[in-house]
C-alpha cells in the first residue's frame, strides 16, 4: 500500500496458524494475533491443540522465571499454568462515564519491574485436556498474585506461591530475600479452600519459602533460609517431603525438607581459574544472602562502608596468603551492587586497583532512589511504604555513595549500561562517566539500548564478555 503523506510503500503481513491432524486433515486454524496454541503431544503423536487465548477469559500467558508454570496433574488430564488477569476494553457506546474511568487505557498500571515490565495482575489457570475447557480460579485473596503453582500427588490439591503486591508492587527479578512486615510474606498458606474446579480443591499455604524460614524450632544444621524457586519436580514419593536447592554460606546445598523434619544438605563447590586473571575470587560480605537475617539487617545502614571493608580485607587476606598473587596488577569487576562496591573500592583504594569493569553500577544512591523499581533496597535502609527520605537521610545516601570519591580515582574504568534498565538507572553510570571524562581520566562506556539490568541478550553477553577482556589485558 502506497503512504502519500512519507512517499513509501508500506507492506503488511498476517499470520495463520493451521493445525493438521494425523490425516493430513485441516483440524483448526488459529487467526492472526495473540493467540497461544496449546499442543499437547503423547508417543502417538499431536493428542491436542487448544488456543488458551481464544474465549478471551484471560490475557498473555506467562513464561518468566518468577510466576510461570506448566504443571500437569498426576492424571495427566490437567494443566495449571499462569496468565495476565484479563482487562476490559473502554466501550464508549455505553454511555456510562463511572465506568469509562475504571478502564480508562490512561490509567496507570503497576508491574513487577526489572524483565517483568508485561506482569501486573496474574491469574492462575487451569485446562481440563478431556473437555478442552480452560477456566480461571477464582478466589485467591485480591492483595495476593500467585505463580508458580504445583499439584499435590493425589491430584487433589494445588499449592502456589502468592506475592502480596499492596499497597504497590516492588520489583520482584532478582529480590528473593526480601524481608517485609510480620503480616506480608512472599508464600502463605490457608487450611480453607478457595476455589473449586469439578473434585480438585485448590488450596494457598505458607512454609516461609524465600522468607528465610522463620521456623528454627523445626529446624537443625544452620539453616538460613531459602532463595530459589521450587522445582517442578519438587515432591518426595510419599508427599511429606519438598527437595529443593537454596544458599548455605558458601556453597549451593540441595535440601531436603518437611515442616517438621531435619534438613539435610548436600553440598556441591563449583570454581575456575582463568589463564587472563591468575585468581578470581567473589566475596560473601556480611550482609549476603546464605547465613541467615541476621546477616542480612548487619549491612542495613551500612552500604558503601561494611561491605566495601570486608570485600578490600578479603582482598588484602589473598595477597598476605598467596605469595603468586601480583599486588601490582589487581582488577575488580561487578555488576548492580556489586558495580556500586567496585566504583567504591577503586574509589576508596585508588593506589590498590589498575582496571576495573562494572555493569549498571549503582554511583549515586541519592539519585536512585525514586528511580529504581525496588526502592525499599535503594535506599539502603529500613524500608516503609509510607515513608518519605528527610534531609539527612539523602546526605547519608550521597555520602555512602562511590560518586563521593570519582575525584580519587585513577584505575581505567569500563562501564557497561542497558538503556532499558529499571532496575538501576543507566543515567547512574553516566554520572560517574562525566565525572571521569571531566578530569581526565581513563574511561570507557559501553550503551547497550535494548538490554536491561541484566545484559542478558546474547549479543549483548558476547560484547561485554570480550570487551572486558581486552580492557583487563589491555590495563593489566
Amino acid at each position: 500500500q502506497n503512504e502519500l503523506v512519507r512517499g513509501s510503500r508500506l507492506r503488511f503481513c498476517q499470520r495463520w496458524t493451521l493445525v493438521i491432524e494425523e490425516k493430513q486433515n485441516i483440524q483448526s486454524v488459529l487467526p492472526p494475533g495473540p493467540a497461544v496454541p496449546l499442543n499437547v503431544w503423547d508417543e502417538r503423536g499431536l493428542r491436542k491443540c487448544l488456543n488458551l487465548t481464544a474465549l478471551n477469559k484471560h490475557g498473555r500467558i506467562y513464561d518468566d522465571a518468577y510466576f510461570s508454570c506448566l504443571s500437569w496433574s498426576r492424571c495427566e488430564n490437567k494443566l495449571l499454568y499462569i496468565a495476565e488477569k484479563k482487562t476490559e476494553s473502554p466501550n464508549a457506546s455505553s454511555g456510562d462515564v463511572r465506568t469509562l474511568g475504571k478502564i480508562d487505557r490512561s490509567v496507570y498500571r503497576e508491574d513487577w519491574g526489572e524483565a517483568l515490565s508485561q506482569k501486573s495482575s496474574p491469574v492462575l489457570c487451569c485446562v481440563d485436556l478431556r473437555t478442552g475447557t480452560h477456566s480461571v480460579l477464582q478466589g485467591a485473596p485480591d492483595q495476593v498474585s500467585p505463580g508458580q503453582a504445583l499439584w499435590s500427588l493425589d491430584g487433589e490439591s494445588v499449592f502456589f506461591v502468592g506475592w502480596f503486591h499492596e499497597p504497590y508492587r516492588l520489583g520482584l527479578n532478582f529480590c528473593t530475600n526480601r524481608r517485609e512486615s510480620e503480616s506480608e510474606h512472599s508464600l502463605f498458606f490457608s487450611l480453607n479452600p478457595i476455589s473449586t474446579l469439578g473434585v480438585d480443591t485448590v488450596y494457598c499455604f505458607h512454609v516461609f519459602i524465600i522468607k528465610h524460614l522463620i521456623c528454627p524450632e523445626y529446624i537443625v544444621g544452620g539453616f538460613a533460609g531459602v532463595y530459589e524457586s521450587l522445582p517442578s519436580c519438587c515432591w518426595s514419593e510419599d508427599s511429606q517431603r519438598i527437595v529443593f536447592s537454596s544458599a548455605h554460606k558458601n556453597w549451593k546445598v540441595r535440601l531436603s525438607t518437611f515442616i517438621r523434619k531435619n534438613i539435610e544438605f548436600y553440598t556441591m563447590i563449583i570454581y575456575f581459574n582463568g589463564k587472563l586473571i591468575s585468581f578470581c575470587f567473589s566475596v560473601n560480605y556480611r550482609g549476603s544472602t546464605g547465613f541467615g537475617q541476621d546477616s542480612i539487617l548487619s549491612l542495613i545502614g551500612q552500604i558503601g562502608q561494611q561491605d566495601v571493608k570486608d570485600v578490600q580485607r578479603a582482598v588484602q587476606f589473598a595477597l598476605q596468603t598467596d605469595a603468586t598473587l601480583d599486588p601490582e596488577r589487581l582488577a575488580v569487576f561487578g555488576g548492580s551492587h556489586g558495580g556500586f562496591l567496585s566504583c567504591h573500592l577503586i574509589g576508596q583504594f585508588p593506589d590498590v586497583y589498575r582496571a576495573c569493569a562494572v555493569r549498571n553500577p549503582v554511583v549515586n544512591a541519592a539519585t536512585l532512589l525514586g528511580t529504581s523499581d525496588i526502592i525499599d533496597c535503594s535506599v539502603g535502609m529500613h524500608f516503609s511504604y509510607e515513608q518519605i527520605p528527610t534531609a539527612e537521610a539523602l546526605a547519608t545516601m550521597l555520602e555512602r555513595s562511590p560518586i563521593t570519591h570519582a575525584a580519587k580515582m585513577k584505575c581505567a574504568l569500563l562501564l557497561m549500561l542497558g538503556g532499558r534498565d529499571r532496575r538501576v538507572s543507566p543515567h547512574q553510570g553516566l554520572e560517574l562517566y562525566r565525572a571521569l571524562k571531566s578530569r581526565g581520566r581513563t574511561v570507557r562506556l559501553l550503551w547497550f539500548p535494548e538490554d536491561g539490568h541484566s545484559l542478558s541478550r546474547v549479543d549483548t553477553q558476547t560484547d561485554c564478555f570480550l570487551n572486558m577482556v581486552l580492557w583487563l589485558q589491555q590495563h593489566l
